[in-house]
């Protein structure tokens, strides 16, 4: 029910839909752009430093937002720069400001007014995440990100975790391309976007 049963809320063969629309002779003149659109909650992770926050992701059709960026009928003087994932890799991410401080990103990724301070690790030389034991089945979907062939060097990595339409879980490993100021620090502190096709695998 509800929140509870998201697929319900979904649009099967959403782009037969979006085809038809661009397609019919009355709409088609009164359109600027079509495109989906997937919106998921998880929980987004840097495991090297030992911490994670809550998130909102938005799957998104990368060339379409940029478009949509540009509209500005009512001319506010603050215009949205182009999406970041703009032409990049297909794991690739964009989150805000206030994700980029909780997961500790703020170096790799130039946000200011970060708080100081590191994790420190444990004698084993691992952050104390390491020596958290995690449920059964969130160590087996981390154990398989970690055969994953690895991102190329000095690329900066979170893991996001996520429910699929039938509540179990799934974890992905994304390259976080930039950090990006939303306006409000509610949207600062919860927002990731990616990928629509990321999305949907998730």
């Amino acid at each position: 029910f509800g929140a509870g049963n998201p697929s319900l809320y979904g649009i099967a063969d959403y782009d037969a839909i979006i085809s038809s629309v661009k397609a019919d002779p009355e709409l088609a003149p009164l359109l600027a752009v079509v495109t989906g659109k997937l919106q998921l909650g998880g929980v987004a992770g840097n495991f090297a430093a030992g911490v994670s926050r809550t998130v909102m992701g938005s799957g998104l059709v990368v060339q379409d937002q940029n478009q949509m960026r540009l509209w500005n009928d009512y001319n506010f003087p603050f215009m949205l720069a182009p999406l970041p994932l703009a032409g990049t890799s297909a794991d690739s991410a964009v989150i805000g400001f206030g994700v980029a401080r909780v997961l500790q990103l703020c170096g790799p990724l130039q946000v200011d007014n970060c708080p100081g301070g590191t994790v420190a690790p444990t004698a084993a030389g691992s952050s104390p995440a390491a020596d958290i034991a995690a449920p059964d089945d969130i160590a087996a979907l981390s154990a398989q990100e970690a055969q994953a062939p690895t991102a190329a060097a000095g690329a900066t990595q979170i893991e996001l975790l996520a429910a699929t339409a039938r509540g179990t879980p799934n974890v992905a490993r994304l390259k976080v391309v930039k950090a990006e100021q939303q306006g409000a620090k509610e949207l600062d502190d919860i927002f990731i976007a990616l990928h629509l096709g990321q999305a949907q695998r998730l």
